[in-house]
């Protein structure tokens, strides 16, 4: 059983806020550790450079630069970047990466427990990683240290990547920069050869690791780094099927495509090798999909047990339950805390290699068969001599035997070329027949191979963009490139009808004829019967306009002897008419009966009095005091109501004259 030891970060608080639990892998730049963040009450991944990489300020700046760009990348197959900074202690400096915490395992633990894949689950990995990875190179982002140990793969069956920008920001430290960084297993022959690393170094990582996933095995090892590094510069990747008899020759094509020795021969970036990828998990027959390969052997020295039912639990986008290994699974890659180190390399570190600006040319012999060798190793020493047409013919033994003089050697290959041998090349009739329908039908193959991926379903073409364009058009379009298309309609507010609104794939992506390319065709704004709110108060209307995706509008008031107070009067436009979402209905509410403010005619004559409550609305109602009007010249004494009042219209005010 492994022991851990404590690490001495466990229960430290990181700027105040990042609260560290427990180790989770070592790498050779930094240490990730499972922490909380105590401000927002959750668990996040805290990246943390190691203390001696941490006091270089340049390598600080870039790796703070480069934290920024990756927290610009948002996509689902991504380890999102939450936060960066450095915490200053007197001890030393922490420079930190807060990302995404995704429990379950990594794709170097599938592997170890699976071994090999079937295409299926291989190409779902691939597919999901690649997307990934094509969002990155369409930011501007290169990953640079692409390989199992940086694809995480979470209970749920969610599949990220991890790392991006790290690669890059820690190439910078190199001392005198005769060194690169990368993982040996996986490094791109430019990048072994001191060439600047783009997109295309990415794929070729991502190739190899196809490989790996097929075969059940790397395509080169060796016992240390500089040797696996050689063949990767030297040496071209094998056809997986030398590995694992049975795959299809399209995975070969992918896999020998992705890892092309000169790097103008790959797929341009990573949304090149979806686009194939996709194409490949469509296309393929089942057979060939659901291949079974044995299983090679294990690299943590476990047996495979042959329980299907659980390796099955490691396939995406399968639907099976992926919960099924522990979440607690470290993959600490600390080469200290192995003690049983051997001298093979691991595939899974992160390697610093001699760069070739220090590097000597060294010439490695061929692997040739034992006779060639021993010919080659005879010439010059003591059993051969060149003679003038660079031959090896052997010398005469030196015990007392005289030399051969270069007439009597030529004499005797012209007897030897007058000697009749059997020719056991020349083929007999019946074997001439066979190679004639070998040649006809490789041939046939070939001229259709070259139809099928050329003029045919399998040749590629370019989406046409038509993002705008009407229906008809649309169609023409596509159909004058030979790609199959399904149409489907949604309402949209701004296209307008039967325009195209969007295609997937979008327009300009290359794909093959046989894929198909769905548009999405506008219905135009989709529209809302406004209901009748009248009479319902202004916050039942609100609620009842938003249930038909409306709006309430402008509100107003207006008296009324009808409606009862704070109840909906009217509305614009009507109940039954149809508008877009969201826009917006009127309505006036009711402010109740109108009222009427009696005005003051204490003072008043009769007529003036009767002038100003008639004006105002109401009636006026006379009384008179100690024996009536005199002449009709009194004044008003009192009123009731009095001024002031508040009363409905017409209501009758009481005067009182002398």
């Amino acid at each position: 059983m492994k022991e851990y030891r404590a690490d001495p970060m466990n229960g430290t608080v990181i700027e105040g806020r990042y609260e560290v639990r427990r180790r989770l892998a070592r790498g050779g730049m930094s240490t990730v550790y499972l922490a909380v963040d105590l401000r927002l009450d959750r668990e996040v991944a805290l990246k943390v450079l190691y203390p001696h990489l941490a006091e270089d300020p340049e390598l600080v700046e870039r790796f703070e630069q480069e934290a920024k760009t990756a927290a610009r990348l948002s996509h689902p197959h991504v380890v999102n970047v939450l936060d960066q900074g450095v915490d200053e202690h007197p001890d030393g400096d922490f420079a930190y990466l807060v990302m995404e915490y995704v429990p379950g395992y990594t794709l170097r633990t599938v592997l170890q427990r699976r071994h090999v894949m079937t295409p299926r689950v291989a190409l779902a990995y691939l597919e999901a990683m690649v997307d990934g990875l094509a969002a990155a190179h369409s930011a501007g982002l290169v990953h640079r240290d692409m390989k199992p140990e940086n694809v995480l793969v979470s209970r749920d069956g969610r599949i990220k990547v991890a790392d991006f920008g790290l690669a890059r920001a820690t190439t910078n430290f190199t001392g005198t920069g005769a060194a690169l960084v990368g993982t040996v297993a996986y490094v791109s022959p430019e990048l072994v050869s001191g060439s600047p690393a783009d997109e295309r170094s990415d794929v070729y990582a991502v190739g190899i690791m196809a490989y790996e996933m097929l075969t059940g095995g790397q395509p080169f090892t060796g016992a240390s780094p500089i040797q696996v590094a050689y063949q990767h510069l030297n040496r071209d990747v094998p056809a997986p099927s030398t590995a694992a008899p049975g795959l299809s020759a399209d995975l070969d094509h992918l896999v020998l495509w992705s890892t092309a020795q000169q790097a103008r021969d790959r797929p341009a970036d990573a949304s090149v090798l979806l686009a194939e990828i996709r194409a490949l998990r469509s296309s393929l027959a089942d057979e060939d999909l659901d291949l079974e390969i044995s299983s090679a052997p294990s690299t943590d020295g476990e047996t495979d047990t042959g329980t299907g039912g659980e390796t099955e639990a490691l396939s995406p986008a399968l639907g099976q339950d992926t919960a099924f290994w522990d979440a607690g699974v470290e993959d600490d890659l600390d080469p200290q805390d192995d003690a049983t180190a051997t001298d093979v390399v691991d595939p899974g570190d992160t390697t610093v290699l001699p760069s070739s600006s220090h590097q000597h040319t060294t010439v490695l012999p061929q692997a040739e068969d034992a006779s060639a060798a021993g010919t080659a190793h005879l010439d010059g020493a003591a059993g051969t001599t060149a003679d003038p047409r660079n031959r090896l013919i052997p010398a005469a033994p030196s015990s007392g035997q005289r030399t051969v003089s270069p007439r009597q050697r030529r004499r005797q290959e012209t007897r030897r070329a007058k000697t009749p041998t059997e020719d056991l090349g020349r083929p007999n009739g019946q074997r001439m027949w066979w190679w004639a329908a070998v040649v006809v039908i490789m041939t046939a193959l070939l001229v259709l191979a070259g139809w099928f991926f050329g003029t045919g379903p399998g040749g590629m073409v370019t989406v046409p963009k038509i993002e705008g364009h009407d229906r008809a058009s649309a169609v023409s379009a596509l159909e004058q490139t030979g790609v199959g298309y399904a149409l489907t309609s949604v309402h949209h507010d701004v296209v307008a009808r039967d325009s195209v609104i969007s295609t997937e794939p979008v327009g300009g992506t290359e794909i093959r004829r046989f894929n198909t390319v769905l548009v999405t065709v506008s219905l135009g704004p989709e529209l809302f019967t406004v209901p009748d709110v009248t009479g319902l108060d202004r916050q039942q209307a609100e609620s009842e306009l938003r249930e038909q995706d409306l709006a309430i509008g402008v509100v107003s008031e207006d008296y009324s002897d009808a409606v009862p107070l704070g109840a909906v009067l009217s509305q614009s436009p009507e109940a039954g008419e149809a508008l877009r979402r969201d826009r917006p209905v009127d309505v006036v509410i009711s402010a109740g009966p109108e009222r009427v403010t009696i005005p003051d005619v204490t003072g008043m004559t009769l007529d003036e009095a009767t002038a100003a409550l008639e004006s105002a609305g109401l009636q006026v109602e006379v009384r008179k005091i100690l024996g009536g009007l005199l002449g009709g010249r009194g004044r008003v004494l009192n009123q009731s109501p009095g001024a002031g009042e508040q009363t409905a219209p017409d209501s009758p005010v009481t005067i009182h004259l002398p």
